[in-house]
């Protein structure tokens, strides 16, 4: 995973841009919690609003200029996990599996925020949360669907990869 911080990161990375992180499950600092995260189907997490007590209509809004409806809810994870999964088999069975991954992190209430657009698409879902080891903040916007995508890793030159760093000091300092 790559983290850029614009002109403050390099102020404070020898004038690179970019941090160069592993998202491993043993990785330092708990990134693996955060790959999980990261690998969830935003549609997963959305359906648990609906079952939750706390869910309402927050209004129209206008997002990347698209016309949405916005909804949001705080969704109680120990609650959630007692409510029924739904009809579909593969649905309860993913549900289930992030309602875990969410006790994992230490995660005991979720704040949901769904942004709808035509023909029922999201074009914005965020998620909130107070962590084992603190606050996760994840916002996803989906500029189009059915589309292919090219992503292209920061130059080497402008990343800086901690660990690397680590073992580096670690040598030297024998």
């Amino acid at each position: 995973m790559y983290v850029g911080g614009g002109g403050q990161a390099a102020a404070v990375l020898d004038g690179k841009h970019w941090l160069k992180l592993a998202m491993t499950d043993d990785g330092a600092g708990g990134f693996g919690g955060m790959q999980r995260q990261a690998d969830q189907d935003p549609a997963v997490q959305a359906s648990l609003l609906p079952g939750s007590d706390d869910f309402w209509k927050v209004g129209e809004e206008t997002v990347d200029g698209v016309r949405t409806t916005h909804y949001a809810g705080v969704v109680d994870v120990a609650e959630a996990a007692k409510k029924p999964a739904g009809k579909r088999p593969l649905a309860g069975e993913r549900r289930t599996k992030v309602i875990e991954q969410y006790r994992e992190l230490g995660v005991s209430e979720l704040k949901l925020d769904l942004w709808v657009g035509p023909g029922d698409r999201t074009v914005k879902f965020r998620q909130r949360a107070r962590a084992t080891q603190g606050p996760l903040d994840l916002s996803i916007r989906f500029l189009d669907v059915n589309k292919p995508v090219t992503v292209q890793a920061p130059p080497a030159s402008d990343t800086v990869d901690p660990e690397q760093k680590l073992k580096e000091a670690s040598r030297r300092l024998g």
